[in-house]
């Protein structure tokens, strides 16, 4: 007679209020970066428009419309910073506001190209990079920029600072690279990597643990501080990919392409990833976690995505989390029950994948009810 023995991370969890959930942003146009200063507080920016929300993206308001294309924002603790591009002028432009986006001033930047990024280190001294390779500095917090050329030739999609001096860029064109400063983006130096498609986002959620992810799922892992970088198993996402982890082991990947959006979550630190991709036909772009459980995702045609319980939680998170799990008997033979140390009202649904990741069981959980496994 065959007996059927469980691991319990073939189960997955599905809480009762929802995965990512579609928020209505009231623009069409699409978003490229969204941040958040607490769980309800945050803004969205993508083409010419800013929003701003403050009740956890119930409801979103237009904060500012301009003409340009804005690309991505960054909070130092008095100043909300938007980096983007004239195509009227061919300018390169840096909006600012001091008051939580009632009012924002503009200001023409040395040409720089488009710009993809901003990241600030320190209230006062920040960056931002372009399409041409070229960097902006500032020293009084945004009033100013001065313009450094960095010697790298092809496109750069996003940069991380460690403190005023030591940061990274990562970009590409035909392949993807990652490239190294120590004294504050007046000299850059390429770190050796296999990267077939150009790298888009770096994030590190540590001093010593960072991830940079690519156009084709290429992910590249650092456990050093970034003298070395080792590529992990790809995921399943395509197109614009972003990345952002709330702890050492735990991150989200967004992507997809047009009509696709992708998520990926891992709780092992990159080691293995889980689909979290829900129903909405526009891909991705930024993704950020004000908080664990609290994430906002954004994408084409004003998407925006929210979730308030980490995407959903496999049951070793629930167990990591002081409630412990019993499953009997195990083996088992035809059926069998499993329970909670506390309360199992928030399941909402049961899945058993098999070792080649199909879904053989899908069923919703209610409690002391045995499952039927026969088949």
């Amino acid at each position: 007679m065959k007996h059927l023995a469980f691991l319990l991370l073939l189960f997955v969890t599905k809480i009762s209020n929802g995965q990512w959930n579609e928020q209505n942003s009231g623009v069409s146009s699409q978003l490229t970066d969204v941040l958040f200063s607490s769980d309800t507080d945050g803004y969205a920016v993508g083409n010419s428009k800013i929003l701003k929300t403050t009740n956890g993206g119930t409801s979103w308001s237009t904060s500012y419309d301009c003409t340009y294309l804005l690309e991505a924002m960054e909070f130092t603790q008095n100043k909300i910073h938007v980096v983007g591009y004239s195509i009227t002028s061919s300018e390169s432009m840096a909006l600012s506001s001091i008051d939580n986006g009632a009012t924002w001033s503009e200001l023409v930047l040395p040409q720089a190209g488009f710009l993809y990024d901003v990241f600030f280190p320190t209230d006062l001294i920040g960056y931002s990079i372009g399409s041409q390779g070229t960097l902006l500095k500032t020293i009084d917090g945004g009033s100013s920029w001065n313009l450094y050329g960095t010697g790298i030739s092809s496109m750069i999609q996003e940069i991380y600072f460690h403190d005023t001096n030591h940061g990274f860029a990562v970009g590409g064109f035909s392949g993807g690279y990652i490239y190294e400063t120590f004294d504050g983006g007046l000299t850059w130096t390429e770190i050796t990597i296999s990267a077939f498609s150009f790298l888009q986002g770096i994030t590190f959620s540590s001093p010593n643990i960072g991830y940079a992810v690519g156009w084709d799922g290429d992910i590249f892992k650092t456990t050093d501080g970034g003298v070395n970088w080792t590529q992990q198993t790809p995921v399943q996402v395509y197109g614009n990919m972003d990345v952002h982890f709330t702890n050492d082991n735990t991150g989200y990947i967004v992507g997809g392409e047009a009509a696709v959006a992708e998520i990926q979550k891992t709780i092992d630190g990159g080691n293995s990833w889980v689909s979290q991709s829900p129903a909405v036909s526009h891909g991705l772009i930024g993704v950020h976690f004000p908080s664990a459980n609290t994430g906002f995702a954004v994408g084409g045609e004003g998407t925006i995505l929210n979730t308030s319980n980490a995407g959903g939680l496999t049951i070793s998170e629930i167990e990591s989390n002081s409630t412990r799990i019993t499953l009997f008997p195990n083996p088992c033979v035809n059926s069998f029950e499993f329970s909670l140390s506390s309360n199992l009202s928030a399941i909402d649904q049961i899945e058993i994948i098999s070792d080649n990741g199909q879904i053989v069981y899908s069923q919703p959980y209610a409690e002391g009810k045995e499952i039927n496994v026969t088949e």
